[in-house]
């Protein structure tokens, strides 16, 4: 991801020569891979910046042929999405976490169980800055989440409720 660009690179050769793969979109925050990208060659992208006096538009985009393009799964005019995590099982569950905030308050953790098609917000309000899932999920459907303003949290249910684990302030 180039910062302040908005555009997604590309290397296939350890960082010698990189392209662009995404053209512009709002602004890329996070950019995640399915862990079978070598066969099924699907990425995701996070977009989207909260400014001073606006937004912009932010969007989660999904690539399934090895970045050479990228489709809109989610848009939204008033959310900036930050987090994006892929399941370590996703060949088998196809789910996909982000997060998102709007200009006044966080929005949420988005959830989409068939791959981005489709996206549930499972955790309403909550502002996750950093999102982590356990390598173990399709057992203990277990994920860890930074909050801005609350500390890490602990999720045992793939996202529906959450348990503080770790005070940061």
């Amino acid at each position: 991801v180039i910062p302040g660009d908005g555009n997604v690179q590309w290397s296939q050769d350890g960082g010698a020569n990189w392209r662009h793969v995404t053209g512009r979109l709002g602004r890329v925050n996070a950019v995640a891979f399915s862990p079978n990208f070598a066969h099924d060659q699907t990425a995701f992208a996070a977009a989207g910046m909260i400014g001073q006096h606006s937004l912009s538009e932010g969007g989660l985009y999904r690539s399934i042929n090895n970045s050479a393009t990228w489709t809109a799964v989610f848009n939204s005019p008033f959310y900036a999405f930050q987090t994006l995590t892929v399941s370590p099982d996703f060949a088998v569950d196809k789910t996909v976490w982000a997060s998102a905030n709007s200009y006044s308050s966080a929005i949420g953790l988005f959830r989409s169980t068939n791959g981005g098609d489709t996206w549930v917000n499972v955790a309403p309000g909550r502002n996750i800055n950093l999102l982590e899932v356990s390598p173990n999920y399709a057992r203990d459907h277990t994920l860890f989440a930074g909050m801005a303003d609350d500390g890490i949290h602990r999720s045992v249910d793939g996202g529906l409720t959450w348990t503080r684990v770790l005070n940061t302030a």
